[in-house]
């Protein structure tokens, strides 16, 4: 708490409530108490929180202590909160008093604090608590007869304990410690809302949860002030879908928010999609690819073309309504409906030409539309929810009108985004829909999410408050989702500022003042560094999003608040405060240390013509993948040496409107199965076996990883997200696989979206193009108990995959050569260069690669020294200098390859019998795989000199099976020929 011992404080008492109070008529008078606070004898849960708010506070204000009392006791003045038998004597009452309007009336020696405080009552089933969910789906489905997924699973988060000593009486005995009462949030708290006005009417200010957001004046007296106003909010809706501490949900109740119950407005079709339905139903269920898709656990999607569903849906919402009487109830689609069913009922149905934000609204649309009319025989007074979201954002072409009871839902319809442009464009996309229906819009907001890895300072108090301002009159108000917090930390902070300037905005009229609500809050919370906050807000708000890729804007943001941090003393409140934003701002300085890093050469993908009919199969046999161009294909190299790898895997790769496919192929030993170790989705034993990966960094997030193994099962993250919630994203991808003898394929197609509406689906980005392009790379690994091969098309130079700033280009368009920073140096690109010297001086750079004196970035492995002191070996062998390739074959860290090293100087020296005398009892299967196919092909080739043509025969052909290079297989395969 701080306690402001400023003129401010005097200044406004003397200017505001005390000019208008009543003579000689006080509160508090020189830290007196001449008031108390009357409550009926059974106040509603919300008053009692209301009264000892306005206890507490005029305690912090002034030192007084105002007593809580069920009748006025003398002549003190009176202070009625909430409804009661006095209240309703002076004949004030709450009509019309609706969604959190409050009434604040004074008389000569009383002051009413009044508005709509109805408790919520939770209709059964409901659960007490997670553990009571299952019963609660068994009760819900004794009392519809039907199998359905119950709704409002979770509505047990939103209520609270309160200890019984809140708000109550003086005179009333005290409670014991484990004494409590609950509230839910679905009260309604219009007398907690004129008290909250009431003390901000005194300066009282609540910027951030908790006390270091608290702002109390310190006064001596308070004066009655003459009051009779009547306040109302400016949206119905005012909801923070965020479950966080207590104090959060106390802080929201002084800024006003309201919860009102049953507003499940997203993926109600999802209550349709459980395992019996499926399989009494698989009809109702969406095709694709000629099967009908049903995954537990998943978002699964529906054929909106069948009548036996559309009946189903009728009965699902009546039974809603009539179980739990809810306002509306939500038929719009699962998440990430990004495709028509593909049954001939909707084929034709999609309108692939509007996008991938309008491709699928017409067809859902219409669903909606037919199911309000439908409910409206039955339930005229009730609403039917869908969002303008995803491939149903835009307005539907084939209906001029909706029923006056479907209620449209924006996603995204205020979103806080920079510029006059990208404003003008969500105003527009707002706006398109107001002739579409006759009810009020709402808006659905996904505020930028820390718990999925935000870390630009898009602060933007001014955009928030202008943006709500614009909806006033044609909007019901909002639902907004904010991560939750558990401790309040630097992310906390920045999501408490949003909160805050979103919540204020919710009142005031459309001259509601987002800038003098700014210039307030930076003095307040910063003091001396009030004005330098205020420019760094002001400086985010307006650049925030091109701090992804502009290193001078980041380090602009960062010295600026490193400027205010020097204006205040390190022991302050104010440095406290500016610690919990430096918190937040660790992920923008390390932007700007990445930025700083620049990528070196990398390979790059070009997309490449339109691809027409591919099914997703995995067979790969569609005539585009025969015929595409050699820009859009690519084979992997391993990892740490960019070597050819044991067994070779080549990639190729398209775009067709909003969808990134790969089709890629694994070369596999002839007569042996892959390691497959999990067949379900999610299933992290992946790891274990064979695999192949997609690093996807966008233009617009950075990055996502899709893994696929040979059974077809995918693993897909957000590892832009913090780590434990990496898998909470799917990247919704439609993927085959086929397994033959010596390969196995994956053909996956991996949907795009430009809305940021839905950070938990989706790859989130614009097409690549020359000057955005994405940055990817396609991964393999091979596990096997004789070793494990890993192999990138950009390999990282490293024993691990995910290193961004190695990963490849891709792009859309003509050929393009991208700039690289020469001076990144590489394990890889130092070897080329080495192996390109004159042969004396590339034995001494190879050398000093093995050794670790070159300049190269990342930690030098074994599996890089082998290889750079083989390389010197061949070099020291081409000038016949055997002693030194000797030399250098036994500093050779790895067994397998230094044998394999003796054995090409033993070949070189024309030593073959000597080769076999020390290998040939050699057991080759015991070594790694992707060293066993060199030593086979070496004895091989000695048993061949000396005229075994049978120990020959055997060592080739199993060369052969450890050989995909091309050239290599061909140099085996004339050995073979020549051996007969």
């Amino acid at each position: 708490m701080l306690v402001k011992k400023l003129f401010i404080a005097a200044a406004f008492a003397s200017a505001g409530l005390a000019s208008l109070a009543n003579a000689q008529s006080f509160l508090v008078e020189n830290g007196q108490p001449r008031a108390e606070i009357v409550i009926a004898d059974n106040p509603q849960r919300t008053v009692r929180l209301a009264a000892h708010d306005l206890q507490t506070y005029v305690k912090k204000m002034t030192g007084a202590h105002l007593p809580i009392v069920t009748a006025p006791t003398g002549n003190a003045v009176k202070l009625f909160v909430g409804r009661s038998p006095h209240v309703d004597e002076l004949g004030i009452t709450a009509q019309g008093l609706k969604w959190g309007a409050y009434r604040l009336v004074s008389g000569d020696d009383w002051l009413v604090f009044l508005g709509d405080d109805t408790e919520f009552v939770p209709r059964d089933p409901w659960p007490r608590n997670n553990g009571g969910i299952p019963a609660m789906q068994q009760q819900w489905q004794a009392k519809t007869g039907a199998v359905w997924r119950v709704p409002n699973a979770t509505m047990w988060k939103d209520k609270e304990k309160v200890h019984a000593s809140v708000g109550l009486p003086d005179a009333a005995p005290p409670p014991g410690k484990s004494e409590y009462f609950e509230f839910w949030a679905y009260d309604e708290h219009g007398s907690f809302n004129a008290v909250s006005a009431f003390l901000q009417k005194l300066g009282v200010r609540w910027l951030m949860p908790g006390e270091l957001g608290e702002f109390v004046p310190e006064l001596k007296s308070i004066a009655l002030p003459k009051l009779d106003e009547t306040v109302h909010p400016d949206f119905e809706i005012r909801q923070f879908s965020i479950h966080g501490p207590s104090e959060w949900t106390r802080w929201g109740m002084r800024l006003g928010v309201r919860y009102p119950y049953g507003m499940n407005t997203a993926h109600g079709m999802s209550l349709i999609g459980r395992p019996e339905i499926y399989e009494a139903h698989p009809e109702w269920f969406a095709m694709y690819g000629g099967k009908r898709r049903f995954e537990p656990d998943s978002n699964n999607h529906f054929c909106y073309s069948n009548e036996e569903l559309f009946q189903e849906t009728l009965r699902l919402v009546r039974a809603q309504f009539d179980i739990f009487d809810f306002e509306g109830v939500s038929v719009m689609p699962p998440d990430a409906y990004t495709s028509i069913c593909q049954c001939p009922l909707c084929e034709g149905k999609n309108q692939p030409e509007r996008g991938n934000r309008g491709s699928l609204s017409n067809h859902v649309w219409d669903f909606v539309n037919r199911v309000a009319k439908e409910i409206a025989k039955t339930h005229p007074d009730k609403l039917i929810y869908c969002c303008a979201y995803g491939a149903n954002s835009l307005v539907p072409t084939n209906i001029d009108k909706l029923e006056p009871n479907v209620q449209v839902v924006i996603v995204g319809g205020r979103r806080p985004k920079s510029g006059a442009e990208q404003q003008a464009e969500i105003r527009a996309f707002r706006e398109s829909w107001l002739p579409k229906t006759d009810r009020p819009i709402q808006i659905y907001e996904n505020y930028p999410l820390t718990s999925r890895g935000m870390y630009l300072p898009c602060f933007m108090a001014r955009t928030i408050g202008n943006s709500i301002n614009e909806t006033k009159g044609t909007s019901r108000g909002e639902e907004v989702w904010i991560s939750p917090n558990k401790e309040f930390d630097g992310k906390a902070a920045f999501n408490a500022f949003q909160y805050y300037f979103t919540a204020k905005a919710y009142w005031g009229g459309k001259q509601q003042d987002a800038g003098a609500l700014l210039d307030e809050y930076c003095r307040l919370m910063y003091g001396p560094a009030g004005d330098t906050m205020q420019q760094f807000f002001d400086y985010c708000e307006l650049n925030w999003q091109d701090m992804v890729s502009d290193k001078s804007k980041v380090d602009a943001a960062l010295a600026m608040f490193d400027s205010a941090k020097t204006l205040v003393s390190e022991s302050s409140l104010e440095a406290k405060r500016l610690g919990l934003i430096d918190h937040y701002l660790r992920g923008l300085r390390s932007r700007s240390l990445q930025l700083a890093q620049k990528r070196g050469v990398v390979p790059k993908l070009r997309l490449v013509g339109e691809p027409k009919d591919i099914v997703i199969d995995g067979k790969l046999d569609e005539p585009f993948w025969q015929a595409i161009n050699a820009g859009s294909t690519g084979r992997l190299r391993e990892v740490q040496t960019g070597s050819d790898p044991t067994f070779a895997t080549n990639i190729k790769v398209a775009w067709q409107g909003s969808d990134l496919y790969f089709a890629v192929r694994c070369a596999e030993q002839p007569g042996e199965q892959p390691n497959i170790t999990a067949t379900k989705n999610g299933d992290a034993a992946m790891w274990y076996g064979d695999a192949v990966e997609f690093l996807i960094e966008t233009n617009l997030h950075s990055y996502y990883q899709i893994a696929v193994n040979p059974a077809g099962a995918i693993v897909d993250y957000d590892r832009g997200a913090d780590k434990k919630s990496w898998d909470s994203w799917s990247a919704k991808a439609e993927v085959a696989t086929q397994i033959g003898d010596g390969y196995w394929t994956i053909e996956i197609r991996i949907p795009v979206t430009e809305d940021e509406n839905d950070p938990l689906h989706l790859v989130v980005g614009r097409k690549p193009s020359a000057s955005l392009p994405w940055h990817i790379n396609v991964c393999r690994q091979r596990v096997r108990e004789n070793g494990s091969e890993f192999s990138a098309f950009s390999p990282p130079g490293t024993s691990g995959f995910h290193h961004p700033l190695r990963f490849a280009h891709l792009h859309a368009g003509l050929s393009h050569t991208f700039e690289a920073d020469a001076s990144v140096k590489t394990f890889m690109s130092e070897s080329a260069a080495a192996a390109k010297l004159p042969k004396a001086e590339s034995i001494a750079a190879f050398v000093a690669l093995a050794e670790g004196t070159a300049d190269i970035q990342g930690k030098l492995t074994e599996r890089q020294q082998s290889h750079a002191l083989k390389q010197a070996a061949a070099a020291a062998r081409s000038l016949k200098d055997y002693e030194r390739a000797g030399e250098l074959a036994a500093r050779i860290p790895i067994e397998a390859e230094r044998k394999n090293a003796f054995m090409a100087n033993l070949l070189a020296e024309r030593k073959p019998k000597e080769l076999i005398e020390r290998f040939g009892s050699e057991d080759l299967a015991k070594w790694p795989f992707w060293a066993a196919g060199e030593g086979h092909l070496a004895r091989g080739t000695a048993y061949a000199n000396v005229g075994e043509k049978g120990k020959a025969a055997a060592d080739l052909q199993t060369a052969l099976e450890f050989t995909t290079d091309t050239r290599t297989r061909l140099k085996i395969l004339e050995l073979i020929g020549n051996n007969r």
